[in-house]
């Protein structure tokens, strides 16, 4: 920059030297509009210096269709989570922006059964696995990210210096959703389904007679989760839960795999009262269980005063860039390993 600002004006110095009195007034439009270009030039090169974004070390990235502003932002979320999350693996994320669908929307590649689980017969996200095992086990992308272009976005890193206080009420902050879903992506995430609505039934053998009725299942097919294509081919919905289901309780302190799968049953008390009993976040709740989102059972339902990042209407008017005890605590009951800056919190 040094250079072109020295070059510059021993051009105009040049000029000036050498100019007659009948042409300075031209000579001092052209030496006008210079000066506004290398103005220009110059604002931009510190927009792009403002914002250059460090890559998290072990979180590789790769975009499809993604606006410039949102990868920005992205990457800051990535950052942030291994500011908490011990990477010493390097994980895979796919993130693909889609012309409508909902605002955000993650599934990881599940793998179950590995000699070093603890827990058996439960899918496992592969970015976890890795971590347990010390190496990756294939070039395969650990989760798909989905965010919506419909969606009004409040990006931090925009040109006209945004901060995380002057979101409105009507904008999403992507560095919150993203990090909302890149939390499903490493697990926290329930393999729980209920039929919508207006949804025909799929499970033939355990069709209710009231038609009006839903039926609820763990780990099976079904319409949401098939709605996308994933990087790492179809998944394998054979009715085995998710790693997060198996810390699940009902508010009588059942799990949810004690009724038939599918079953109206199972709807019922999906869409009943459940609560997440891992030890860690439970400590993080002041001994409690954590509450769920009734049918909705990938998301907390319960406010600490400072809201927690894995509320359903996480980033809607708000811009939450931190990681709160509870989601850390999940993370814990997992398996990963948290490093202290963030246990301290």
């Amino acid at each position: 920059m040094r250079q072109l600002i020295s070059s510059f004006s021993n051009g105009i110095r040049g000029q000036l030297g050498h100019t007659s009195h009948s042409s300075k007034t031209l000579t001092r439009q052209v030496v006008f509009r210079r000066l506004q270009a290398l103005l220009i030039a110059i604002s931009f090169i510190l927009i792009a210096l403002s914002t250059t974004t460090v890559l998290a070390k072990n979180i590789k990235v790769d975009f499809h269709q993604v606006p410039q502003q949102a990868r920005n932002d992205f990457y800051q979320a990535t950052n942030i989570i291994e500011q908490c999350v011990d990477v010493s693996v390097p994980i895979k994320i796919k993130v693909v922006w889609i012309p409508k669908g909902p605002t955000g929307f993650a599934v990881y590649r599940p793998t179950k059964n590995q000699a070093e689980f603890l827990i058996k017969n439960a899918w496992y996200p592969s970015a976890l696995a890795h971590q347990l095992r010390g190496q990756r086990d294939s070039n395969l992308d650990d989760m798909n990210l989905f965010f919506s272009a419909q969606t009004k976005w409040y990006f931090k890193n925009s040109f006209d210096n945004n901060t995380a206080s002057d979101i409105k009420a009507n904008e999403t902050d992507f560095i919150n959703v993203a990090l909302h879903e890149i939390l499903h992506g490493l697990g926290l995430s329930s393999a729980t389904y209920v039929e919508w609505q207006k949804e025909k039934h799929k499970y033939r053998h355990d069709k209710p007679k009231n038609k009006e009725q839903k039926l609820g299942a763990i780990g099976l097919p079904n319409e949401y989760i098939n709605y996308f294509t994933y990087s790492f081919g179809k998944l394998e919905l054979d009715g085995t839960p998710a790693l997060y289901d198996t810390f699940i309780r009902t508010d009588e302190g059942d799990t949810l795999f004690g009724f038939a799968n599918p079953s109206a049953e199972l709807a019922d008390k999906i869409n009943g009262e459940n609560f997440f009993h891992g030890p860690n976040a439970r400590r993080a709740n002041n001994g409690n269980a954590v509450p769920l989102v009734s049918g909705n059972l990938s998301h907390i339902d319960i406010n600490l005063g400072t809201t927690p990042i894995m509320l359903p209407n996480s980033g809607i008017g708000e811009s939450v860039h931190q990681l709160d005890p509870i989601a850390i605590g999940m993370l814990k009951d997992l398996g990963w390993k948290v490093k202290p800056r963030c246990l301290a919190k």
